[in-house]
């Protein structure tokens, strides 16, 4: 529990990022510098976890032994082909690399995912009502929602992806490095530039979406109700270097949104504010904290 309770801590304090990251000469500065230091802290923290949790895989593993991705990894680290990027210290460094790209990105990303989730379908009942009668067509109240389901929701699955669309939960992606000089387009960019791609643009023209500044699930409909996904939906960005946990992400997503809302109905406490949709954070745009009565279904 402690080391779950510290891998979280870690994880939350690097996710949202802050100026620094923009502007990294703010770091001279006493209020940056010191928010710098703590997260270069959390971050040896957690590579001093992950380099626990190699090493113990290490002392357990038997040739053969596929029971987590952590032994699926050691044992292609026997690859003997020279260009395997999987062997030595080499491999051992990807693999480190991997499962801390996996943590940062994977579990602070989800989870604020389905705080946007509960947030707008709070602030729009009819479409909550509507996946909740989706599910309740399509799923046993006996059973939870599983991959299974998930073809026979496509209500369900374009809400969630709406929510992706809407939110943009890492608006400019995660940074890239030119490794040479690059002429593009008629611009030259030189080894060594950071890069950006403004997926929240992308996200929000209305040369791709019928309603760009509107919450709006039928961006993903075709006339007949059947999913249809636009190729300008990116929120894993696009390309050899997108979100390695992106088959995961999705999976998680649609597995936690339909179990929840199979079994409760998320409301707005009466008499109180609207909760604002003004995100907070930088690199990760979190909802800001908001009060929900949650009603279990009958």
């Amino acid at each position: 529990i402690e080391r779950t309770w510290r891998i979280a801590r870690a994880i939350g304090r690097l996710s949202h990022g802050g100026p620094a990251e923009f502007m990294p000469f703010l770091t001279k500065f006493g209020p940056l510098k010191k928010d710098l230091d703590e997260r270069v802290a959390m971050l040896t923290t957690l590579r001093a976890l992950i380099a626990d949790a190699v090493d113990r895989h290490k002392e357990t593993h038997t040739s053969g032994d596929e029971s987590d991705f952590v032994h699926v990894f050691l044992e292609n680290m026997t690859d003997d082909r020279s260009e395997a990027s999987f062997r030595g210290a080499a491999g051992d460094l990807n693999l480190r690399v991997v499962m801390q790209d996996l943590f940062i990105a994977g579990t602070e990303t989800t989870s604020t995912s389905l705080l946007w989730l509960v947030l707008l379908l709070s602030l729009h009942p009819d479409v909550q009502e509507k996946v909740q009668r989706e599910i309740d067509a399509q799923v046993p109240r006996t059973q939870l929602p599983s991959m299974e389901h998930r073809p026979r929701l496509p209500y369900t699955e374009a809400v969630i992806k709406e929510s992706m669309r809407y939110v943009s939960l890492t608006p400019l992606g995660l940074f890239h490095c030119a490794v040479r000089d690059t002429d593009f387009r008629g611009y030259r960019i030189p080894k060594g530039t950071i890069l950006f791609a403004n997926l929240h643009q992308v996200h929000h023209s209305p040369d791709h979406w019928q309603r760009p500044n509107d919450f709006y699930p039928e961006h993903f409909l075709d006339p007949d109700g059947q999913l249809n996904v636009p190729a300008a939906l990116i929120p894993f960005s696009i390309g050899k270097r997108s979100c390695l946990g992106e088959s995961l992400a999705r999976m998680e997503l649609f597995l936690f949104t339909a179990a929840l809302f199979q079994k409760f109905t998320f409301k707005l406490p009466a008499g109180e504010p609207v909760p604002s949709l003004e995100p907070a954070g930088a690199v990760v745009l979190s909802p800001r904290p908001y009060r929900i009565l949650i009603e279990l279904r009958k």
